[in-house]
């Protein structure tokens, strides 16, 4: 249908991209009491000292200074990198689902 309307024959193109517009899926949600470095994906489960911990991986390890001996029997500083150690239960407020099957 023509019309004097500059605007009608975009809307007629628009139209069906419109119709092929799936609807979003929103991701599932966990109750906040749920959310634990125990089931987030970014955790990987080490044994401690016999305690249960675990490595967030969330951002790159961390520069820790430390200072060890050399050969020469002197102190001598280093840095070293670790991924911070968590609890279980912890939660640092960066947490998501962990992804289950194949990756």
């Amino acid at each position: 249908m023509k019309t004097d309307d500059p605007h009608t024959d975009e809307l007629e193109v628009i139209e069906p991209i419109a119709e092929r517009i799936q609807p979003m899926r929103l991701p599932r949600l966990v109750p906040f009491k749920d959310q634990r470095c125990s089931n987030c994906q970014f955790s990987v489960r080490i044994d401690h000292h016999n305690n249960e911990a675990y490595l967030c991986r969330r951002f790159p390890p961390a520069p820790v200074p430390s200072i060890t001996k050399n050969i020469a029997g002197q102190m001598q500083p280093i840095v070293d990198f670790h991924y911070p150690n968590m609890k279980p239960h912890g939660w640092c407020g960066e947490w998501q689902p962990e992804i289950k099957g194949n990756a």
